[in-house]
């Protein structure tokens, strides 16, 4: 280990000093059979690790103080609660623990050694190693080393989903679920996380399935009762309102999981950058800033689970209150959920008005009984036939009549209209409904359902990518009724961009149709499919591209490994006989690559 030419010796850092004995120990595994350890004998005068670390004494010499701090280190070999082998150090981190990978029988583990001796309540050691959740992260083994508590959890070698993003789909169906039971779990056990964000939630070895980790500041709720506590080791920007205030609730976490589904979609918080006593002020008075291109489910969800007004949360009842387990489930099962506070700090009134309504008298149709405004119309939507009689014989005007005139008159005017316009029943008819429910998440036309807006924009992409005729001639005689802006006109009466532009969009298509040019009929299609999926990939047959950057990066590749690239521009540009010498003028972008280039920006290039 000694260099002839040098008088300074470079020791392994992260296994300088053992503080139960006066041996030094630079890597146990290349120790002699005596464990005396000869370091650089050709330069015993003076042996230096790193001197730009000593002390300003100059006689204490610093080996990556962050690790023998609390004497946290693990020498590789040890053996922890007499079975768990540490193998190899993961993460020093800047927070509470060190990290180490561990193996026992064949299976690898994380040991995660704590800085401080009192980091972890034994309460909650005790309630996590009864917990059996793959939502949890199990708690294995829990002991001591060195005076600092350890623990010994599961190893995810996917890592955490700090900086990773998702799609709509993606956290509805795997990643939403898969929080909420665990928050149940931990719940029900009375355990309350305090600490909720991506760093601490885990991707599965599946790579789909979520694990919550890190219960280092969690509490445990004494029957039930409410926890008061520091706010020591809180994250600010995934802290609920109630917490700047030491009060720590189930609602805490879901508030929690609200900002961390908003990151883990847009990539940052609500609030980047914002200092800690501002951002306080901003969670107590407001609601959580939603960009314009939010999927309207994802908005909805969020709003619910950051509501901050926790006045009502017992009373079940209640519609303003925040949402937590038993919303959070049926808003992953595609249930209309009221949004607590719609109404409230400027929102629509006419939504206030609606959820104040439910319940409503019973009233039959098609020999179900219905309570509830929501369920009423969501009814009316499925059964277009029936509903459309229900409206034009009187029978909903006169029900109405009898506890609000307010509804009554939405019938009545599309009674009137239809009278002098028989051939708008069915456009009149689909106005109506969103009239009288106007946070009404399906769309419906005809026999045709869905379940949101978003199923909309993606069934468009998919029905005009693969050419399926008899989708695209439903959706080109739902833009010829301009059915798109005729809802945003009421869903989004005080958007007036959102209504110029949909409308705009349907002009153009149906003027594309006339004019016989099913290419840019077809693009307005695709930019209507884009709005509403919140998708702005271009897929082609040689990839799918997200961005401008990386399909040029792709194309470039392949220029410079001399690769013919006219396969790949002619399935994204088209030949137009214009009449002109020119190549390069004849050729036109396709329908989704023409809409695509204006998703992203760039319909100044096209023009």
């Amino acid at each position: 280990m000694s260099k002839k030419d040098s008088t300074v010796t470079q020791i392994n850092p992260l296994a300088q000093s053992n503080k139960v004995s006066n041996q030094t120990v630079v890597n146990p595994s290349v120790a002699w059979e005596n464990s005396v350890t000869q370091i650089n004998t050709d330069a015993l005068q003076e042996t230096q690790i790193n001197s730009s670390l000593q002390d300003d004494s100059g006689e204490l010499t610093l080996v990556n103080s962050l690790l023998i701090n609390h004497g946290v280190i693990v020498p590789i070999g040890t053996e922890l609660c007499g079975k768990y082998r540490v193998s190899k150090l993961l993460s020093t981190g800047t927070g509470e623990a060190v990290l180490y990978i561990c193996s026992y029988q064949d299976k690898d583990y994380v040991a995660k050694i704590y800085k401080r001796a009192a980091a972890i309540k034994p309460d909650i050691i005790e309630a996590l190693k009864k917990l059996d959740s793959p939502n949890i992260a199990r708690l294995y083994d829990s002991g001591i080393w060195q005076g600092m508590p350890f623990e010994i959890i599961p190893y995810y070698p996917n890592g955490s989903l700090q900086g990773k993003t998702y799609s709509f789909e993606e956290l509805r169906d795997n990643i939403i679920p898969n929080l909420n039971e665990g928050l149940r779990v931990l719940h029900k056990s009375g355990i309350i996380h305090k600490d909720l964000k991506p760093s601490n939630i885990m991707l599965c070895n599946d790579a789909k399935t979520v694990a919550i980790i890190d219960f280092g500041i969690s509490s445990i709720r004494d029957n039930g009762q409410t926890v008061l506590q520091t706010q020591t080791g809180m994250t600010p920007d995934y802290s609920a309102p109630e917490t700047f205030r030491s009060l720590f609730l189930e609602e805490s976490d879901y508030y929690s999981l609200g900002i961390t589904i908003y990151e883990l979609f847009c990539g940052h918080v609500p609030y980047q950058g914002v200092d800690k006593d501002t951002l306080e002020k901003y969670v107590a008075i407001q609601r959580i800033p939603i960009p314009k291109d939010f999927p309207e489910k994802l908005q909805q969800l969020i709003l619910g689970l950051t509501y901050n007004d926790i006045t009502n949360r017992k009373d079940k009842h209640n519609p303003n209150r925040r949402w937590t387990y038993d919303e959070v489930r049926r808003w992953c099962k595609g249930e209309e959920v009221l949004v607590p506070g719609v109404g409230s700090n400027g929102a629509d009134p006419q939504v206030a008005f609606i959820n104040n309504l439910s319940p409503i008298p019973s009233i039959t149709f098609m020999y179900h009984k219905y309570k509830d405004l929501y369920s009423l119309v969501n009814a009316l939507s499925h059964d277009w036939k029936n509903g459309k009689k229900r409206l034009y014989r009187s029978t909903l005007s006169d029900y109405f009549r009898q506890f609000n005139q307010d509804l009554a008159n939405m019938c009545l005017d599309a009674e009137e209209i239809v009278n002098a316009h028989p051939d708008r029943e069915d456009v009149e008819y689909f106005k109506t409904l969103y009239r009288l429910y106007p946070t009404l998440q399906c769309f419906s036309w005809g026999a045709y359902y869905y379940n949101d807006m978003h199923s909309v924009g993606q069934t468009i992409l998919k029905s005009v990518s693969m050419q399926d005729k008899d989708t695209v001639k439903i959706i080109r005689e739902m833009v010829k009724n301009k059915l798109f802006s005729i809802r945003e006109s009421v869903v989004h009466h005080d958007n007036q961009d959102i209504i110029r532009q949909i409308s705009a969009i349907e002009d153009r298509h149906n003027t594309a149709l006339r004019n016989k040019d099913n290419r840019i009929a077809d693009s307005q299609l695709y930019l209507l499919g884009y709005y509403y999926s919140g998708q702005h990939d271009l897929v082609t047959a040689f990839g799918r591209f997200t961005d401008i950057k990386s399909l040029t990066s792709f194309l470039l590749s392949k220029i410079e490994a001399n690769v013919d690239i006219d396969k790949y521009a002619d399935e994204l540009m088209i030949y137009v006989d214009d009449g002109t010498d020119n190549p390069i003028d004849n050729e036109i972008p396709n329908a989704q690559f023409y809409a695509w280039l204006i998703v992203q920006g760039k319909g100044t290039v096209v023009k």
